[in-house]
Formats: structure tokens, sequence, C-alpha cells
């Protein structure tokens, strides 16, 4: 079962952090509105579901318009806890209707992580099949490797070095990917249902950008009482309360399949 992030698990929002990753694991790939544009050309939109709390919800609407990655579904299994309105890396409570460019789609949990800069960091397995895969290790300029070595030999790296690393490493993988465009633009275009079928407590994933919240849903009894809801959540114009056996028809009404 994939676990879908509250909103954008940002662990690489300091440089130093990004910087020591890619140089010990040269296994992800940058994913960000420039490079998606690049890649296949016009950035599908669509509609998805996200399941968050009320303080999560305060956190995506100041997200509303910007490049940062937002975890979503758009598929569930019949048995998912996420149609009673709870929720995996929270406890749930809300359900959130947006509409969003797609980064990246897929049926399984990407485990993505986004830096300060919003691009979202993905592994090169979850987004080229075995045959295709890569390492931008390979392909780095010398004096990306020349900073690498410092690195891992223990001695002091400036944090201009840093950020010539980084720059460096994305300038890279981003050429790297531009070859393989034919391959990442058939998965891009390809349907994005969840993996296991027969797994009715399962859902797919699709991370968006640019999001706007079209509607939410605030779940009574799942974070707060009706009375709760009613006197300690400030209800948006596009906010409305539903009870938990209501969850499948809201999330239909805005095309969310279920099987």
């Amino acid at each position: 079962m994939i676990r879908l992030k509250p909103l954008v698990n940002e662990v690489y929002n300091k440089i130093d952090n990004l910087f020591s990753t890619l140089v010990y694991s040269q296994t992800y790939l940058p994913i960000s509105i420039p490079i998606i544009k690049k890649m296949v050309g016009n950035i599908k939109t669509t509609k998805v579901a996200h399941v968050t709390t009320y303080q999560g919800y305060k956190q995506l609407e100041k997200l509303q318009g910007k490049k940062k990655g937002i975890s979503s579904f758009n598929d569930l299994g019949s048995s998912s806890q996420l149609l009673k309105g709870y929720g995996v890396a929270t406890d749930g409570g809300v359900i959130a209707i947006l509409e969003g460019k797609i980064l990246i789609n897929s049926d399984l949990d990407l485990y993505s992580k986004v830096d300060g800069q919003g691009r979202n960091w993905i592994a090169t397995s979850d987004i080229f099949e075995k045959g295709d895969l890569f390492f931008v290790d390979d392909y780095l300029p010398k004096e990306a490797i020349e900073i690498r070595k410092k690195k891992k030999y223990g001695k002091e790296v400036t944090q201009q070095e840093k950020r010539d690393y980084i720059k460096m490493y994305i300038d890279t993988a981003t050429k790297e990917m531009l070859k393989r465009k034919d391959i990442f633009r058939k998965q891009y275009l390809q349907p994005y249902g969840r993996y296991d079928t027969n797994d009715d407590t399962t859902w797919n994933e699709i991370i968006v950008a640019q999001m706007k919240i079209k509607e939410v849903a605030f779940v009574e009894d799942v974070e707060f009482t009706k009375k709760g809801l009613e006197t300690k959540v400030k209800m948006p114009r596009n906010g409305i309360i539903i009870q938990s056996d209501e969850v499948p028809k809201f999330l239909k009404k805005h095309g969310i399949k279920i099987s």
C-alpha cells in the first residue's frame, strides 16, 4: 500500500541536505514544470483528491498556484480508508479536490522529496524502465566529480562549490532525461490508475503543481464533531461538511474513480 505524503515531503530545503544526497546517491532526478515542458511539451491538467487534516488544509491553501508538487490520487479501491475520510500519513478529516498540472503520474508511491526551489526529486527507477535506467554520476562534468571527491574524502567543500555541484547535477540530469524524452513521454501519457486492482485498499499517486482547490469537504467526526466544524473551522466558500458515508459520493462527483 502506498503512503501519500501529507503535503510535500520537504527535506531538501537546505543546500547541505540536497548536496549530500546527490553526492552519495546519484539515483534521483529533478522534476519541475520547466523540465516537464521540455520533456512532453504541453503539460496536462487534471482533477485529483488530496486527504489531509485541517491544519494541513490551511497549508494547502497557501500552496495554490505554487510550483511545489502535491501528492494526490484519482483512483482508489472500494475498501480504502480514504473513503471514510481518514488519511494515511495524517489522521485526515479534510478532502480537497484539486485541479493542477501533472508533474508525474504513477500507479505506485514515488517517495518523492521537494527542495526549497519547488523541484521534486524522484528515483530514476520510478521514471524509467530497467533497460533505460541511468546514473547521473556517469555523465557529470570533471568539475563536479572533483567536488564530489572532496566531499567523500572528508575535505572542506564551500557553499559555492555545493551550489555549483547542484547546478551541474541538475543540468546533467536534465540533458540525459531529454535524450530519453520519448520513453518518458510514454509513461506520462499513459493511463494513471492504481497498480494492484485486485487489492481494494490501494490507490494511485499523481503529483500536481500550480494547483487550485476546487472544493473541500470537512468530514464530520473524523477530526471534529459537527459542532466543532461549525464553531472551530473557518469554512471557505467552496467548503462543505459531509458525513463519512458521503465521502464516496463526494469523490465520484469530481471524477475520482472507485473500484
